[in-house]
């Protein structure tokens, strides 16, 4: 093995353990998320932008860059509401297995950059995984997560973060697939409804509802263009 090959093996495996680690802090409660979740944008590149309303309306953009075996994505939020620029999360991402099994181990960082921030670092490691037929009469998406949380502007500690959640989906028309699932983080438990509608020209969109015990209900429009 060249060095090449070693140093190009051992970021996979880097990847992948940052997973184990996720999943090994991870709660044991299956819960939803996006379609196709663990799968590499055919083109390696997309554009998405998610619009979130519940108690104020939201968006995030997420630029997304990928190779055969690598990806970085950008996570951008914006609070309209309050006219707040959230902070800024950037990821790397491996792609170890893709195919009818679609694996993609994940670490990030949180920068605190927005206006409305407390001003805490958070690592964030990840797992996003797709079991998808060839024929795609369906599919399962699980995301994972764990969240390592520093210290305010004020120097107090900040609880970690954890995330799990699965979308169970089928196709019910050539460009139409529905599905359900739910979440479950710190903030409690979710239960969403959510449709995807294939667009010409490699745009997607996809319709979330999701219904969260004494909040109101939350709203989630996502655009995603491949380019």
């Amino acid at each position: 093995m060249t060095l090449t090959e070693k140093i190009h093996s051992l970021k996979r495996y880097f990847m992948i353990g940052a997973a184990a680690l996720a999943l090994t802090f991870a709660p044991k409660n299956v819960v939803a998320d996006d379609f196709a979740k663990g799968i590499r944008p055919p083109t390696g590149r997309q554009l998405e932008l998610r619009l979130n309303y519940q108690d104020m309306l939201s968006t995030i953009f997420i630029p997304k860059y990928f190779s055969k075996e690598m990806g970085i994505v950008a996570v951008l939020p914006y609070d309209w509401t309050n006219k707040k620029a959230g902070d800024a999360t950037f990821i790397a991402a491996a792609l170890p297995v893709q195919g009818t099994i679609n694996l993609m181990p994940h670490i990030g960082v949180t920068i605190p950059s927005g206006e409305n921030s407390s001003g805490a670092h958070v690592f964030t490691y990840g797992l996003f995984a797709t079991l998808r037929p060839k024929n795609y009469w369906g599919e399962l998406s699980v995301a994972a997560q764990y969240k390592l949380v520093g210290k305010d502007r004020e120097g107090n500690d900040v609880p970690n973060q954890y995330y799990i959640g699965t979308l169970a989906g089928v196709r019910v028309a050539k460009n139409l697939r529905i599905g359900a699932g739910t979440r479950h983080s710190n903030k409690g438990h979710e239960f969403r409804v959510a449709v995807k509608y294939m667009l010409p020209k490699n745009w997607f969109a996809e319709l979330h509802y999701a219904v969260q015990k004494d909040k109101k209900p939350k709203i989630e429009i996502q655009i995603r263009k491949n380019i």
